[in-house]
């Protein structure tokens, strides 16, 4: 009788280490999925920052053309034709430039964060799986354990 109990608790014993083995790899996946999901929010974020700071990039190098334009103007100055216009091609595409490295970064930053969602994905999806490789093991190291207590295997 007592080589059975024994035997019950040792069972007992490995189903719930197993248990334990599965529930927390898929609570690690879990945790891993959230943070994710909040990569994902960043990333976005960072895409909607860069673009509304290229907007007010623009909006600056429009403000700046206009002051050139209006200095021109009071000075009599052709807008049209020569320096003056020269000026304020260079402050289109400097701005314009400017711009788009705000624009840039916005998006090599949005990358960055993105690939860290996708990698805390998989760490996730690891650390699941190794949950259940380690509750199978279990399981199969307590059979053989539970066979070789009652049959006298393996001493």
């Amino acid at each position: 009788m007592g080589a059975t109990a024994a035997i019950g608790s040792a069972i007992a014993g490995g189903g719930i280490q197993a248990f334990g083995q599965y529930r927390k790899g898929q609570y690690e996946r879990q945790i891993a999925y959230a943070n994710a999901k909040i990569g994902d929010a960043q990333a976005t974020d960072a895409l909607r920052r860069g673009t509304l700071a290229a907007g007010r990039v623009r909006t600056r190098t429009a403000q700046t053309i206009g002051e050139q334009r209006a200095a021109f103007g009071a000075q009599g100055i052709a807008m049209d034709s020569g320096s003056a216009l020269d000026l304020q091609t260079d402050a289109a595409k400097f701005g314009e430039l400017d711009a788009l490295t705000v624009l840039d970064n916005a998006r090599m930053e949005s990358w960055a964060l993105q690939t860290q969602a996708h990698n805390l994905r998989f760490q996730g999806d690891v650390a699941a799986k190794t949950g259940r490789q380690q509750a199978l093991g279990t399981l199969l190291g307590t059979g053989g354990n539970v066979l070789s207590a009652k049959y006298g295997f393996g001493g």
